[in-house]
């Protein structure tokens, strides 16, 4: 679209200029810097401790109305006060009072925008009741993530009771305050936040006090501090627990492994199974929060070398076989851990006849008669 208007353009100048008229010196009107946009300050004066919501402050002219502006955060004005993007104030401040200097850009509806430093806010003494109540404490403690906060809020030099709100900034997400200046919720995130809370007498006097807290991440602890060792072959079960989060907490193996045969669940912590081989091994377990918070802890685990273990191959004799007929025939094991494997470890079973090395079935039909000796090996899961 731009290329086609630009061409139009063109044609419309040479068609001037064919014709003899004076070629006028036109510009795409494309979005920017415009500085024929003038930003007023409008000579403003607020008060210390008056309430003001939505006052006149800052106006432009010059461009396409309306306007919106933003202020230089490198340039901020007096605490507890608010800019709202229309120009206007909304708040109140019992900072000390004088002249603000800050920098501000006014855009206006076609997007076009200007910036005008050295702008003024002057800030006047308080009058009788402004800024007369003292709010305490004058720091809060931080909250924790996923914890329950609570800090209550008092006024002095008050007449009658105190009413309470946030004026400025943003409180922790999750918090709350109520009108007799309880601050209290479960903080849901990590993060900084900044805000200006205002207390307001039956009598109309008022005070303000800024905080800065940091949503700090919860200490998840694992436990317990140490495993009890397990034994090859044994079955084996122990829980491991997470605590200082919100529930629910979620498990899993970070760093290291599980000896064979053990398995983490991830819901309920539990490690469980029976080891397969004996030795130490190294692993962390790390708990994760319902918020995402996380701690682990690592664990040296040890397992013992499983006691002798008998493995009885059965039946102790097997029946005899004729030539040419179908037979068929199971061997079985018990002692060990199943499953078992089957294999012919000495001799050999008479020709026609094959061992099924995982069920134990002696299947086939012999083809020579005669007497034939051979031995049945079985190995159970662990390697007995």
């Amino acid at each position: 679209m731009r290329t086609a208007w630009l061409t139009s353009l063109v044609r419309t100048v040479l068609f001037a200029a064919s014709c003899g008229f004076a070629a006028a010196n036109i510009e795409p009107a494309f979005a920017g810097l415009n500085t024929n946009i003038s930003i007023s300050d409008n000579g403003t004066h607020i008060d210390r401790g008056t309430i003001y919501v939505n006052a006149p402050f800052l106006t432009a002219s010059g461009g396409v109305a309306p306007y919106t502006f933003s202020l230089d955060p490198t340039t901020p004005l007096p605490s507890g006060i608010s800019f709202n993007s229309d120009g206007s104030l909304s708040g109140v401040t019992c900072g000390g009072n004088g002249s603000y200097r800050f920098n501000a850009t006014a855009t206006d509806a076609a997007g076009d925008f200007n910036t005008a430093t050295n702008l003024n806010l002057v800030v006047n003494k308080a009058p009788a009741s402004g800024c007369s109540l003292t709010i305490n404490p004058a720091t809060i403690p931080d909250p924790t993530q996923g914890a329950n906060y609570s800090q209550t809020f008092t006024a002095t030099g008050a007449s009658g009771s105190v009413t309470y709100s946030v004026i400025s900034g943003t409180l922790p997400t999750g918090l709350s305050l109520t009108a007799g200046g309880t601050l209290s919720g479960t903080p849901s995130a990590t993060s900084s936040y900044t805000f200006t809370i205002l207390g307001q007498d039956a009598a109309g006097a008022t005070g303000t006090q800024s905080y800065s807290v940091t949503v700090t991440a919860p200490i998840i602890t694992v436990n317990p501090a140490t495993l009890p060792p397990a034994t090859q072959g044994s079955a084996y079960s122990q829980t491991v627990s997470a605590s200082g989060g919100a529930a629910p907490y979620s498990f899993t193996v970070s760093a290291g492994a599980l000896p064979a045969g053990l398995a983490l669940n991830s819901s309920s912590g539990a490690i469980s199974g029976t080891p397969s081989a004996a030795g130490s091994f190294s692993f962390t377990v790390l708990a994760t929060d319902a918020n995402g918070a996380s701690g682990s802890r690592g664990y040296a685990f040890t397992v013992n070398a499983g006691g002798t273990v008998t493995i009885v191959v059965n039946p102790a004799t097997l029946p005899a076989a004729t030539q040419g007929s179908a037979y068929s025939q199971t061997v079985s094991a018990s002692g060990g851990t199943a499953p078992y494997s089957f294999t012919v470890s000495a001799g050999a079973l008479p020709a026609g006849l094959a061992l099924n090395s995982s069920s134990g079935a002696i299947t086939g039909t012999p083809t020579a008669a005669g007497s034939f000796s051979f031995t049945m090996l079985a190995t159970d899961a662990n390697g007995a």
